[in-house]
């Protein structure tokens, strides 16, 4: 979720504070003078130059290790500006704007609790201190500390009832606490105070979806986007939106602007978008934003996955065998890939890779009865006759209403010249699947070889005419 910025205690109280602390002195120090010129012109990094000389010269002025400090904050040099902030905090201990200063330090360098520690000594002193309140708040969401958190920031809505932030940042904690009606309220109020803030346009919407409310969280995740155009979690957003509103043309079209817009979006963001054409039957296009999912994240299991069984379906075996290899070696202990491996090594001729592939996966899932089925099937092709039966018999006791395993128990007993046991085999598999050609075909060349050649006929001819 979006937070909006959070705000050092800048003003003139401080420059004030290094008049008072250098009687006679400010006007002549032309380092302290142009540190404070550059500081009121936002210009930090040249007020942190200036004032690094002056606080050199002056290292007991309070007021100028303060401002040396914020400068840097505002510089990004999180460190450098707490040290200074600490050393004007021991030189003036009651400095309450210092004190929420180094807190929001601790807070932006990811140290919540020492941040929490130093805000509430600030609240102690100073209860409505609007910006420790909304600082505080948000450490304590960080921590995880959620009821906490909403106890702090209802106190601070309800002395800044028109402050947007406060609202906000009541909204982030009550979506983290799991209250989401609540928090979208308080998105809305914050929206009423500021229209323009995209970040609430998002938290908003974002907490719609939660709610299962995707209409209306699409609706939101649009207008944070026309807000901020560059908002990259905002399509992102959007695109899961429609496909779970089930609008996957829309959800196509956003994933692909999220894409063009933003270095090609990341690994996920390519294979959703392939998910999608996949869905849709558009396989070759399915297959571009997989293959860009791999290139930005090899360990990618799904993407390699589904680029194996697109090849598979379009008969392209060799590329579907590297692409499930890739699957399998992301995750060995997937039991669909070991067998689908097997498969197409089986359809491929590589019956030794066909037959680990399908042993492992049913060491994963003893209870596969396909990769019994094809097993079965591989020992068979081979004339390991005994084996195949066995491995029928092991898929009949898990599916034994599996028409095209009696079908093969069937074809193999032929070849092993048990007609009888054939025939009874093939009579199961039709009263599971009357309407077999294939079936009614191999049972009349049993009856062919049992002389029995009306019934022979009968079952030829039910063949001819597809079955029944």
């Amino acid at each position: 979720m979006k937070q909006k910025p959070i705000s050092l205690v800048l003003g003139t109280t401080l420059l004030i504070t290094i008049a008072l602390s250098c009687p006679g002195k400010v006007g002549a120090d032309t380092h302290v003078n142009k540190g404070i010129a550059y500081f009121e012109k936002d210009d930090y990094a040249r007020a942190a130059a200036e004032l690094e000389i002056a606080v050199k010269e002056r290292p007991e002025v309070a007021g100028l290790r303060s401002l040396l400090g914020i400068s840097y904050l505002q510089t990004g040099k999180l460190q450098a500006g707490l040290q200074q902030l600490e050393k004007a905090l021991a030189l003036e201990p009651q400095n309450v704007q210092t004190r929420y200063n180094i807190g929001w330090a601790y807070y932006k360098l990811g140290r919540s609790e020492e941040a929490v520690k130093q805000l509430r000594a600030v609240l102690q002193v100073k209860p409505d201190f609007h910006e420790a309140l909304y600082t505080l708040g948000l450490a304590l969401t960080n921590l995880k500390k959620h009821h906490q958190a909403v106890v702090v920031l209802k106190r601070g809505v309800r002395r800044y009832p028109r402050s947007a932030e406060m609202r906000s940042a009541l909204g982030l904690a009550l979506n983290a606490e799991g209250n989401f009606k609540k928090a979208a309220k308080q998105f809305r109020k914050a929206l009423e105070l500021d229209p323009r803030y995209a970040g609430d346009r998002y938290n908003l919407a974002l907490t719609l979806h939660r709610l299962g409310r995707h209409e209306e969280a699409a609706a939101q995740a649009e207008k944070a986007i026309s807000l901020d155009p560059a908002m990259e979690d905002g399509y992102r957003l959007l695109a899961r939106l429609y496909t779970a509103q089930g609008k996957d043309e829309k959800a196509i079209e956003a994933y692909r602007s999220l894409i063009e817009k933003f270095a090609g979006g990341t690994a996920e963001d390519n294979h959703r978008l392939g998910v999608l054409y996949h869905r849709w039957g558009q396989a070759d296009k399915a297959a571009i934003p997989l293959k860009e999912c791999l290139q930005k994240n090899r360990k990618h299991f799904d993407c390699a996955f589904l680029l194996g069984e697109i090849h598979r379906v379009a008969g392209k075996l060799k590329e579907a065998k590297r692409y499930y290899g890739l699957a399998a070696a992301i995750d060995p202990h997937s039991h669909e890939t070991h067998y689908l491996l097997g498969t197409v090594s089986q359809s491929l001729g590589e019956h030794g890779q066909a037959e680990s592939h399908f042993k492992e996966a049913l060491k994963i899932e003893p209870g596969l009865a396909a990769a019994h089925n094809n097993l079965g099937a591989l020992y068979d092709d081979q004339g390991r006759y005994e084996e195949a039966i066995k491995e029928y018999q092991a898929a009949l006791k898990l599916e034994p209403e599996s028409p095209d395993t009696y079908n093969n128990l069937g074809v193999t007993l032929f070849k092993m010249e048990k007609y009888k046991e054939a025939e009874l085999a093939y009579l199961k598999a039709l009263e599971l699947n009357p309407g077999s050609a294939s079936i009614h075909k191999n049972l009349g060349l049993v009856y062919q070889k049992l002389g029995l050649h009306d019934k022979a006929s009968e079952e030829f001819k039910k063949a001819s005419q597809g079955g029944l």
